[in-house]
Formats: C-alpha cells, structure tokens, sequence
C-alpha cells in the first residue's frame, strides 16, 4: 500500500475562548489520510473544524496535540508545496496590483524570477485557468467573483504546489461560476495529478468532483467513504 500524502493522527487544537477564562478544542483526535493524486471533500456545517482543519494542512496553524506529517515527514510550517486557495479570493487580492503583477509575484517571491523573464509563464497560468490576456491590466475591483477566483487559483498554481487546499471555493459564486471552477479544478487534477482538499458546506458540487468525502461535526470526523457512497446513500443520520 503506498503512502499517504498528508497524514492526520490525532491531531487537536485548542484555543482560548473570546472570554479569556478556558480554552476550547477545534479539532479533536483528528486522523485522516490523503493520498497523493486524491480529490478529497470536506464537509460540514459552521463551526465544525472545517478552517481550522484546513489550517492545519497548510501548516498555518501547529496542533497541539497530534501530528501531521507531509510525504512521511513532520509537516513543516510555511511548506510551499501546499498551498492554499482562500475563501473570497477577491478579499486576498491586493486592489491596486493588476492581474499582471497579481499572478506574476509568486514568481518573483517562489522562483526568483525577474519581472522581464516571467511573462511567458504569467501567458501559461492564465491559459490554465481559463483566463484571457485582455485581463492582465485590470485590477480585482473590475473582475467578476469567478475571475477573481481563477486570478487566486493562478497565484497558487505559480507555486508548483503537490497539494492545494480550496476553502470553500464555491461560495458566493453563481451556479454557472461554480460549475466553471469545479471544472477547472477536476482538470488541474487529471492533467497536472495535483492532490486537492476541497471544503465545502454543499454537496452539489463535491459529489461529481470528489473521490472522497470526510463529513466534520464539532470538531471530529464524523465519517469518510466514496463521494457516491456518502452523498447518495448518507449512512450516518448527522450527513443525511
């Protein structure tokens, strides 16, 4: 049997509460495995562990109890082979870069590229995600949601990145928005072979993209099976 990409055992997190007087647990006794090339979902309702679990597969946040271990090693904070796609992506776009320089400064940051030798591979990313060159001189205030989506999909992408984490990608999108991306993501995935965790609250658009499903509720993994299995035939009463 190979080995898991990315590999949970027991991980925990804890924080303190907005009142100062205890700490309250995220996540607890988290074990889950991916495997390299796998397109997992996850789900849950607000407030089951979904970010912060998230977090703790970018290495943003360190459990505190637990492991993480990333190609059979400690996951490393900042490990740049995986990498995040964030909720709202026009939020983490900076307004006054252009999609030029917004897609091409992870190539300068990651590759050490400079500026006059990226154009070519900035030409590529925007090909990959669907995006036409006319869209290089605008800023993120002029794109649709769904452009802003593929301009921070692109970003990521200009990382080389084995795993990106999407969290929730499909929110505040249209459905024809939504269909684009699930799209662009199963592609990535078949022609690129990158390992995707997608987390979303709805199910639609996991069932046709996901080989798995985790389902979260307060904190834990509540269940994991096919995406078929789990969206069609909902074996436990909390996911039905």
């Amino acid at each position: 049997m190979s080995m898991p990409h990315i590999e949970l055992k027991s991980v925990s997190v804890r924080f303190a509460d907005r009142a100062g007087c205890g700490r309250q647990e995220a996540l607890t006794s988290v074990d889950l495995k991916i495997m390299e090339g796998e397109v997992l979902g996850i789900m849950g309702e607000s407030g089951a562990g979904k970010t912060t679990l998230a977090r703790v597969l970018t290495g943003w946040f360190t459990p505190s109890r637990g492991e993480v271990r990333f190609n059979g090693a400690p996951l490393e904070k900042g490990e740049r082979r995986i990498q995040m796609l964030w909720q709202d992506a026009a939020s983490h776009l900076n307004p006054y870069f252009t999609v030029e320089r917004l897609v091409g400064e992870p190539l300068v940051c990651f590759k050490g590229l400079r500026r006059e030798r990226i154009g070519k591979r900035v030409g590529e990313l925007m090909d990959q995600v669907g995006l036409s060159l006319k869209l290089l001189g605008r800023k993120p205030h002029e794109l649709s949601g769904g452009q802003c989506q593929r301009v921070g999909l692109a970003r990521v992408l200009a990382a080389d990145p084995g795993v990106l984490v999407c969290d929730e990608p499909f929110s505040g999108l249209d459905v024809g928005a939504q269909i684009r991306i699930r799209d662009l993501l199963a592609r990535i995935n078949r022609d690129a072979g990158l390992t995707l965790v997608v987390i979303s609250h709805d199910p639609l658009p996991l069932k046709p993209l996901c080989h798995r499903v985790a389902m979260m509720k307060a904190g834990g993994i509540l269940e994991t099976g096919s995406a078929q299995k789990l969206l069609t035939l909902h074996s436990h009463p909390f996911t039905r």
